[in-house]
């Protein structure tokens, strides 16, 4: 065989291999399989997360006293509560579980400062007595 027709022979040989991988590829070789895509939509996730209120400080208000208040709507009195470990939070019902870091500071002495919670024009918030 002459070196002109050893590379016609390789040539060809490796015309097939590709055509064999080309055919190979196209007819037999394994479809990717698509999975359907598993999150739901974040609007069928329905958010069980306890929503805490905005606590407002009302030191300002009541100097001396550091306790805080969540303006939560109310009727009356009856619609507001105390809450936190210490007593420092003027909150809605609702709230009233809420808790808070359980450390007792002297400026949340509602009864030293001379404040009381209860609804103040249809808001729950520390007021004095």
């Amino acid at each position: 065989m002459t070196p002109k027709n050893s590379l016609i022979a390789v040539l060809l040989a490796v015309c097939i291999l590709l055509s064999g991988i080309l055919v190979y590829d196209t007819f037999f070789a394994p479809l990717p399989v698509e999975t359907p895509d598993q999150t739901p939509p974040s609007a069928a996730i329905p958010d069980n997360t306890p929503k805490s209120p905005k606590l407002v400080s009302q030191e300002k208000e009541f100097p001396g006293f550091c306790g805080s208040a969540s303006f939560a709507a109310c009727a009356g009195d009856s619609d507001c509560a105390t809450a936190g470990c210490s007593g420092q939070l003027c909150v809605g019902v609702d709230d009233a579980d809420l808790a808070s870091t359980c450390e007792f500071r002297e400026c949340y002495n509602k009864t030293a400062a001379g404040v009381s919670c209860g609804c103040v024009q249809k808001q729950c918030r520390w007021s004095k007595k």
